[in-house]
């Protein structure tokens, strides 16, 4: 991935879900430049996601480099939406005892609503 600025990469985010508190964890999908993008974050309010992707402190000026958990096109994310795989592990269906399983579930239901 290219380095990406915080206004694009608002821009491009099609599903995100997370605890809206001060210690916030969970999933954003986007897509940027005809790829899609999966990634768990965990950050505190003084961060935007954008930030915690990129290990924080992130200014708009340079832009930054993301840390994805997953990446493909459009259509294999909609396939792992539509099956709830798990981003790390695609062939697997993600389970209740994985990491923000239910941030997850709900941006797979945006995006599936985004894309189908």
């Amino acid at each position: 991935m290219a380095k990406i600025s915080r206004s694009r990469f608002s821009e491009a985010v099609i599903a995100q879900d997370d605890d809206c508190d001060y210690q916030e964890s969970g999933w954003v999908a986007c897509i940027i430049d005809g790829r899609a993008y999966l990634a768990r974050y965990s950050h505190c309010s003084c961060y935007g996601t954008e930030s915690a992707l990129a290990g924080g402190g992130v200014n708009d000026s340079g832009g930054a480099m993301l840390t994805m958990d997953w990446e493909g096109t459009p259509g294999e994310l909609l396939d792992m939406a539509r099956r709830k795989a798990d981003p790390n592990m695609p062939d697997r269906t993600s389970i209740e005892a994985d990491h923000d399983h239910d941030h997850l579930m709900k941006v797979y239901e945006q995006v599936i609503a985004q894309l189908a």
